[in-house]
């Protein structure tokens, strides 16, 4: 985590007794919110079916907040650790240990992730972007028994892609940053720009959009049912 970041209290007792209870995790994540200056934005319900975190890394969505993540150290080594070098050195992680067992976010909020205004560019998220789907690209040749791709190789192709599929990616790159964006100007009480950005954001990618709100209305669906059964 970085140094700014917080766990909450007892954030690590949690886990670790989840994790003895449910012996087939091989990692654990949670649900996080957004630090901006003295205030907490909450953020989507996380994933937490291993079939679904599955699909959505196949697919380079990050479904884990990667200070918030706790692994036990047999899988680690028996993956070879964290082994790939660049920006998405993790969610290469998270793609190699869920496909040795289970793993799962906890619904419960207990990691603050400290968000800045810049805090990240659209040049590093393209260059990040590139690596999750060599990432994706690895995971799909291991899954089909063939040779992982070469890294250089992988890029000369990323290079010659058709025109429609760089201009979408570009488009998730800006639509994350509007993303961000929108987190800091809603915690600032600009609202006005805080929904357009949003807009923007979901108009440049309404997949990702669609996840969100997806993982909201499970959310509440979820609620809904505690409180009938209570």
């Amino acid at each position: 985590m970085d140094a700014d970041d917080v766990s909450v209290t007892d954030r690590l007792a949690i886990q670790v007794d989840y994790m003895r209870e449910h012996p087939d995790i091989v990692l654990l994540g949670a649900r996080f919110s957004f630090m901006i200056g003295s205030k907490l934005v909450p953020v989507a319900p996380p994933l937490t079916h291993h079939q679904e975190i599955r699909r959505a890394l196949l697919q380079g969505i990050a479904v884990f907040a990667n200070g918030a993540t706790m692994f036990r150290s047999v899988a680690a080594k028996k993956v070879g650790g964290h082994n790939l070098n660049g920006p998405a050195h993790d969610f290469d992680f998270f793609l190699r240990m869920s496909e040795i067992g289970t793993v799962h976010n906890l619904p419960l909020t207990l990691y603050h992730y400290r968000l800045h205004e810049g805090a990240s560019t659209a040049v590093r998220n393209s260059f990040m972007r590139q690596q999750q789907m060599f990432a994706v690209a690895c995971a799909m040749a291991r899954d089909a028994g063939v040779p992982e791709p070469a890294f250089a190789d992988f890029r000369r192709q990323w290079s010659i892609r058709p025109r429609l599929e760089k201009i979408a990616d570009r488009a998730w790159d800006i639509s994350h940053e509007l993303y961000r964006s929108a987190m800091i100007k809603r915690a600032d009480g600009r609202m006005v720009s805080a929904g357009l950005n949003a807009i923007c954001s979901v108009v440049l990618n309404p997949r990702k959009a669609i996840w969100r709100i997806k993982r909201q209305l499970n959310n509440v669906d979820n609620q809904f049912h505690l409180r009938k059964s209570c």
